[in-house]
């Protein structure tokens, strides 16, 4: 792939190697194998970007138990600014899904091939899975690492690891992630869930920042309404009523979404110049963390803030969780229906949140399931109408 300095085969990020795989060309280093001790470490999270941001506690938990080790977290291409942020990654790999899904049989062919053989050649003493697909199964299964943990939903795909846990659908994938660990011998206490944007793109976001007059000091929010499905989405209407409400407490306003949602927040009545254009996603993460606030629904940037440490108001229903964060509220209705979600219980949460001061540490406290509890490990937020 491109790189983020323009050059084909993968860029650095902080020293770090960020490169696609997958082709017959690809030249693998050879590196130490097994010995009794783990040097070389696998992490598969391939999409999409709040579950990619949901590895991060897991993967600074192995970073902890294993100072010395390599880790290298291997992603989908396009997720590879979020790995970029991790700072206890030492070596990003992205994969090209379209291809392996067989889209384009010759290339699904060649990613394939080159995939394997370059996994099996980089002598992993351990592979954590924690996609939890049968491929990224198979993969670690092929990876010939001695420890391989992940999701082991049926016989067959936990025959893939050496210690396997069945996916729990009630339990959140972070908390889930860290779960998997525990089984496997290494529990956490304090868990650092912190995301550092590239020097680069924090510098490209001020300037664009700069130039719409969001300049040091200025308070302002970052309002992204939408997410991937309709049924987590709260009401356009309910977050136009809330920037007046923002407004006029002196917090400027920025939209952010896809294209698609552009044009639904210009046909609802959002200021064209509060709308955020399309700008790498990089870049993004760059002004995610720059906002006073920000404000949206269950969604990859919004996990991605919470990361970034901003003061987080993050609306959903009676089923959503708001994971290892203590800077952030989580505004629920009392049933599975956004529209329940009261516009008071959010313009009151905003409010509250503007006061706070920005986190430079995400670390909180992480319980087990075999502990019974998770005090102090998911914000349990409040409930509109509470």
């Amino acid at each position: 792939m491109a790189g983020a300095e323009g050059r084909e085969g993968g860029f650095h990020c902080r020293g770090r190697e960020v490169r696609q795989l997958g082709g017959l060309g690809v030249d693998a280093r050879a590196l130490l194998g097994w010995g009794g001790s783990v040097r070389e470490i696998l992490v598969i999270r391939w999409k999409s970007i709040g579950d990619v941001v949901f590895a991060l506690p897991a993967v600074n938990v192995l970073r902890g138990r294993f100072p010395g080790a390599r880790i290298t977290l291997m992603v989908s291409k396009e997720n590879a600014f979020v790995a970029e942020g991790f700072e206890a990654v030492d070596r990003v790999w992205t994969v090209d899904r379209d291809a392996l899904r067989g889209r384009r049989v010759l290339a699904g062919l060649r990613e394939t091939a080159g995939l394997i053989g370059e996994v099996r050649r980089a002598g992993f003493d351990l592979a954590v899975d924690l996609q939890g697909y049968g491929e990224t199964a198979a993969l670690t299964r092929w990876s010939g690492a001695p420890l391989r943990w992940g999701y082991g939903n049926g016989a067959l795909r936990s025959r893939a690891f050496t210690t396997a846990v069945a996916r729990d659908p009630g339990r959140h994938p972070a908390m889930g992630h860290l779960d998997l660990l525990a089984r496997a011998g290494i529990a956490a206490g304090k868990v650092s869930n912190a995301f550092r944007v590239r020097p680069g793109n924090a510098s490209r976001a001020r300037q664009f920042l700069a130039e719409r007059g969001h300049g040091p000091g200025s308070r302002w929010a970052y309002v992204q309404p939408f997410t991937s499905a309709a049924s987590k989405n709260w009401p356009l209407d309910r977050y136009l009523q809330l920037a007046v409400l923002l407004r006029s407490q002196g917090c400027r306003v920025l939209w952010g979404g896809g294209e698609e949602d552009r044009g639904a927040m210009t046909g609802a009545g959002v200021p064209g110049h509060e709308l955020i254009p399309s700008l790498p996603r990089s870049v993004m993460a760059g002004i995610l963390g720059e906002a006073s606030l920000v404000v949206g629904g269950d969604t990859g940037f919004v996990h991605l803030a919470v990361a970034l440490g901003r003061p987080v108001v993050m609306v959903g229903n009676r089923n959503m969780v708001l994971p290892l964060c203590e800077h952030g509220v989580a505004v629920r209705g009392a049933t599975e229906h956004m529209g329940d979600v009261g516009l008071e219980a959010v313009a009151a949460a905003t409010t509250r949140q503007l006061e706070r001061r920005p986190v430079l540490q995400a670390c909180v406290t992480w319980t087990s399931l075999e502990d019974g509890s998770e005090a102090g490990a998911v914000n349990d937020g409040v409930r509109a109408g509470a």
